[in-house]
């Protein structure tokens, strides 16, 4: 069977990132490139466009269960990740949001960290994009575009994403499925 064996990916300020094989190119924010085509990215039918928006004001996120402890002024926490949709054609794009939340009462006004983007097929590692992240007070939410190439195998593909900061790190899975069109 044959399987993506090389990574193109360009980061947020557009630097290419080159490791092996076509499988996924992506830029975090503010968008995700084709890995194997120059198809636009177009917004996702519940309007996703790539890039950070705020998801509760700093009154609201003071509220949540995170927050309630001093000892969390300054950590992140990964509320949700999530792929959409879950079944795709070669060619077509994913979206995957996900939404953090930085306590209001941290020292400073943003937490400096990276998240880790991974596509894995068959527990093989086809993608990987790691980008610089400003972790801002309050709950947000970041979307990022991921066009499947028009090569991508049939099956089952795992996208892991990891928020780092410092030594901490937080990990959510999703799962999407690639059929190619006419396939049973």
């Amino acid at each position: 069977m044959k399987h993506p064996s090389s990574l193109v990916g360009i980061a947020t300020v557009l630097v290419t990132l080159q490791g092996c094989g076509p499988f996924f190119y992506g830029t975090v924010r503010p968008r995700v490139e084709p890995w194997g085509s120059a198809a636009p990215i177009t917004p996702s039918q519940d309007n996703r466009t790539p890039g950070e928006k705020m998801a509760a004001p700093l009154e609201e996120t003071a509220k949540k269960r995170f927050c309630s402890s001093d000892q969390q002024s300054g950590s992140v926490s990964l509320e949700d990740a999530e792929v959409v949709p879950t079944k795709i054609f070669p060619g077509e794009q994913i979206n995957h949001r996900l939404r953090y939340v930085v306590c209001p009462f941290a020292p400073a006004q943003t937490v400096q960290g990276k998240i880790m983007r991974t596509v894995k097929f068959e527990e093989k590692k086809i993608f990987e994009d790691v980008t610089e992240h400003a972790f801002k007070l309050g709950s947000w939410i970041v979307d990022a575009s991921i066009i499947v190439p028009d090569e991508a195998e049939n099956g089952k593909y795992i996208l892991d994403v990891t928020i780092m900061v410092g030594k901490s790190l937080v990990r959510k899975g999703n799962t999407f499925l690639v059929k190619k069109r006419g396939a049973p």
